[in-house]
């Protein structure tokens, strides 16, 4: 069990502390924030708490989950993806841009995930939000369709003029995406690459600017989650193994920080 704590200071600036437990369980690490106020109140937030919110609140949402590269998205929107079809019962449509089918089944195995009929898995090199959302419209019309992931979006394609610049197609993009969701809706989670300007900071944890920069208008952003590793940077890091997910954005409540576990090939640990 690691134990961490801080102080933090609410919106009024009143002192409280932040007691982390991090222990084991199946699949899913959590990760227990406890938020001690000056009356005693308690509050806790984990994964599955987080995961919660993306499967709550509005049917239909627009997320990002963004990170530098090796920070742990794809192995996050697996955990998500069987969370939501394991516990809650939704639909998954998996759209994989980077990796193979056979090898983003690979990646589950090595999670011990379990493989799901809920989980529609699309490895098509090509893919525009036209033709997203085509495919989704008709898989909701002879199933159900709940949640897309897109891994990751920056690899998708978008019919323009070719005199449009690179940072103004994907925000046209993105704002197709925002009208899928909302059509259709269903909750759709984009896996964004960020660009170099994290590495070269001295504080290397990513904010919201990092996201409008490479390419994904926060304004039409429902919930902006980032994923941060110090011992990426830091060869004597205080947190090894250890993975921070920064909740940045939330239109639907408190934005939060809490840190994951992993063990040496990458995996969060629960």
């Amino acid at each position: 069990m690691l134990i961490l704590y801080r102080t933090a200071y609410d919106k009024k600036g009143t002192s409280f502390f932040l007691l982390y437990l991090l222990y084991t369980k199946t699949n899913l690490f959590i990760f227990y924030e406890r938020m001690y106020d000056m009356i005693g109140k308690t509050q806790i937030c984990t994964l599955e708490n987080i995961i919660q919110l993306l499967l709550s609140s509005l049917p239909s949402k627009l997320v990002a989950v963004a990170s530098r590269p090796s920070m742990g998205k794809t192995t996050l929107a697996l955990n998500i993806a069987d969370y939501a079809i394991s516990k809650a019962n939704k639909t998954v449509a998996f759209f994989s841009l980077e990796m193979s089918k056979e090898q983003l089944v690979d990646r589950m195995i090595t999670l011990g995930l379990n493989s799901h009929p809920q989980l529609i898995i699309n490895d098509s090199p090509w893919l525009s939000p036209s033709k997203l959302y085509s495919v989704c419209k008709h898989f909701k019309s002879i199933s159900k369709l709940d949640i897309i992931i897109i891994d990751y979006f920056q690899l998708m394609q978008v019919n323009t003029e070719p005199t449009i610049s690179r940072s103004q197609k994907l925000a046209l993009m993105i704002d197709s995406l925002k009208k899928i969701a909302n059509k259709l809706q269903l909750t759709i989670i984009l896996l964004s690459g960020l660009r170099r300007e994290t590495k070269r900071r001295i504080e290397h944890k990513p904010i919201l600017y990092d996201l409008e920069r490479s390419g994904c208008p926060v304004a039409d952003l429902d919930i902006a989650i980032f994923l941060c590793r110090d011992d990426y940077y830091k060869k004597n890091s205080k947190c090894p193994d250890t993975t921070e997910l920064i909740v940045a954005k939330n239109n639907f409540g408190d934005t939060v920080t809490i840190f994951l576990k992993r063990s040496s090939n990458s995996i969060f640990h629960s």
